[in-house]
């Protein structure tokens, strides 16, 4: 559950330093309890968001989808969901 609080300080128009450190330290961590593949989304994701990095909005949002599919699957096994059904609804 960490993950999915402290990945808000990414969202663009809401950077919160400390969810992003959060976020960092969470993924540290995640070196002795997770499987690869979440590991390795998880710093495919950090990638995209570093701040040399030339990566479009559009590639964020990809593969922080793919980061959260990693963590469904890790928790639920196989899922039908792809990176297209994830949505950042927002309250208006």
């Amino acid at each position: 559950m960490g993950f999915l609080q402290s990945i808000r300080g990414f969202y663009a128009g809401s950077p919160d330093e400390l969810l992003k450190e959060k976020f960092i330290n969470d993924l540290r961590l995640a070196w002795l309890y997770c499987p690869d593949k979440i590991v390795r989304a998880g710093n495919t994701f950090l990638s995209t968001v570093d701040s040399a990095s030339e990566s479009t909005d559009q590639d964020k949002q990809t593969k922080l989808a793919e980061f959260e599919l990693e963590l469904r699957r890790d928790l639920l096994g196989n899922t039908t969901l792809t990176v297209e059904d994830r949505k950042n609804w927002r309250s208006t």
